[in-house]
């Protein structure tokens, strides 16, 4: 009773909601709550039950436990007000996504903060792919290598077809990066990578690889600078 009580002022479960089951799983510091609207109770004090579907969200840390919620509730209720929940289909609340956007601003390795936090890589991936996770700017202040201009005004990035991006992608080309953005595309495009060993499929890694970098070539121009750099002889390397 006293772990419901404080994990409930913990998580700020407020009425109509309740804490109704806690879990732990010392094995894997593993903690799972379930929350549910309230239910009237009827004769003899039983709880009348009623069936929602269930929501499942990793929550913050609580201490090193790591905490997962599932929320039991009716299909269409708004959720958004309470911090221990996260958008449908995603895997994080939003109080930990924001936990995960503040610490990219000081922690430039997406998975560094997967081991800090315990997250499951794939969760992680997920996360930034689908927009979840505030990417903070690249400061104005770092120094960055210029992006040679071709013909047509815009940077002279190899084409999709060029074995670069399939080296970056594989990271059998060294390349510094900077860009947390960048990081975390890589993170996820690498995983996809080394879940197939179709050819056609990891070419069209490649190809994604390029239309990141061509679409962001402004916030990139310190790892273009290096792509750029592997044509002269002074370069990391040149495609075979």
């Amino acid at each position: 009773m006293r772990n419901y009580r404080a994990l409930q002022s913990l998580l700020q479960i407020k009425d109509p909601w309740s804490l109704i089951d806690l879990r732990f799983d010392p094995s894997r510091a593993r903690c799972d709550a379930w929350i549910s609207l309230e239910q009237p109770r009827g004769w003899f004090g039983f709880t009348k039950t009623k069936q929602f579907p269930t929501f499942t969200w990793r929550h913050v840390n609580v201490g090193e436990w790591r905490l997962y919620v599932h929320v039991m509730a009716p299909e269409g209720i708004n959720l958004t007000r309470q911090p221990w929940t996260g958008e449908i289909g995603q895997p994080f609340s939003r109080l930990l996504e924001k936990q995960i956007s503040d610490m990219l601003s000081h922690i430039h390795s997406p998975e560094k903060i997967g081991m800090l936090l315990g997250l499951e890589a794939m969760d992680l991936a997920h996360a930034y792919s689908n927009g979840r996770l505030n990417i903070p700017k690249p400061a104005s202040t770092h120094t960055r290598t210029p992006v040679s201009k071709g013909a047509g005004g815009t940077g002279d990035i190899p084409p999709p077809g060029d074995p670069i991006w399939l080296k970056i992608i594989n990271e059998t080309h060294p390349i510094q990066i900077k860009a947390v953005g960048l990081q975390l595309f890589l993170f996820n495009i690498r995983m996809q990578y080394k879940s197939t060993d179709s050819p056609e499929q990891h070419q069209h890694y490649a190809s994604e690889c390029q239309n990141f970098f061509q679409r962001n070539q402004r916030q990139l121009a310190f790892e273009l600078g290096q792509i750029e750099a592997r044509k002269s002889p002074a370069g990391i390397s040149k495609p075979h």
